[in-house]
């Protein structure tokens, strides 16, 4: 029973280090980003460009390995990024996050882990682009990506750009989407696809 009990408590203590490391590390961060609401929680390991364009409401959670990048300059072009995130936004491990354009998202979305949010590609798939290595073709964005107020996206899915998934969507777990999404509409699938709208 002792033995038990000290387990526990180590267990315990190893909880109280990790949350105060994220409370340090997110007092830390938050001055990297244009904006960020009370109650901001970002755990180590994240990695941020171009905070200067990312805004985040408040009781915000991104856990561990978040990369939240919006590109001002890439091979010498330059862009206007902007990313947007509202209140009460929930974000899983892993997640990533890419803007040389728009990528609003409103409150109260809850997305997994291992997520890909784009509104950009490398190139634009012209003939004369597809001639050149990817990694040195310029980022080309063919629109925004908007997430309306209490959108749940699950774990592995990638939304491309020039999609807006309405409010209160579902989109499910390795799903991939190219088209909006109606309100209120349980997508998945690659594409995805309505399942149906409640």
């Amino acid at each position: 029973m002792e033995d038990m009990n000290w387990k526990r408590n180590v267990n315990l203590l190893f909880d109280k280090v990790y949350l105060l490391k994220i409370r340090l590390y997110s007092l830390f961060l938050r001055i990297r980003f244009k904006k960020v609401g009370s109650k901001f929680r970002i755990a180590p390991t994240a990695n941020v460009k171009g905070g200067q364009y990312i805004s985040i409401g408040n009781n915000a959670v991104l856990m561990r390995g978040v990369r939240i990048q919006a590109y001002d300059k890439y091979r010498e072009k330059k862009y206007n990024p902007s990313i947007e995130i509202g209140d009460y936004f929930n974000c899983g491990e892993d997640v990533h996050i890419g803007a040389i354009n728009h990528i609003c998202i409103g409150n109260n979305v809850l997305l997994g882990s291992r997520i890909y949010i784009t509104d950009h590609q490398h190139g634009n798939y012209s003939t004369e682009e597809r001639n050149i290595e990817p990694l040195k073709r310029t980022l080309f964005s063919s629109g925004k990506v908007i997430i309306e107020d209490n959108v749940f996206i699950g774990d592995g899915a990638v939304i491309f750009p020039n999609v807006t998934i309405g409010k209160g969507a579902v989109v499910g777990a390795n799903s991939v989407v190219t088209h909006d999404v109606p309100q209120y509409a349980i997508v998945a699938g690659v594409p995805a696809r309505v399942l149906r709208t409640v």
